[in-house]
């Protein structure tokens, strides 16, 4: 299992997140949005034990969204 830490608030795309999250993670919109609001507040987030095709959705959606994104 991998992880990923979102970073980075040039031009972020915060809907494109809150969706991302949604699909990746199978959460509800809301809980998603409470995921985008705490990379705002924090700025960062760590996500763990995903998968690899979590961690190359991960990566589409960092790029989509303009964060930066590390796996660890």
């Amino acid at each position: 299992m991998r992880t990923v830490v979102l970073t980075g608030f040039d031009n972020l795309n915060k809907v494109k997140l809150d969706k991302g999250f949604k699909a990746i993670l199978s959460l509800d919109l809301k809980q998603s949005m409470v995921l985008t609001e705490e990379l705002l507040s924090n700025k960062r987030l760590e996500i763990i034990d995903l998968s690899g095709h979590q961690v190359e959705l991960f990566l589409a959606l960092a790029k989509d969204a303009n964060a930066k994104i590390d796996i660890v």
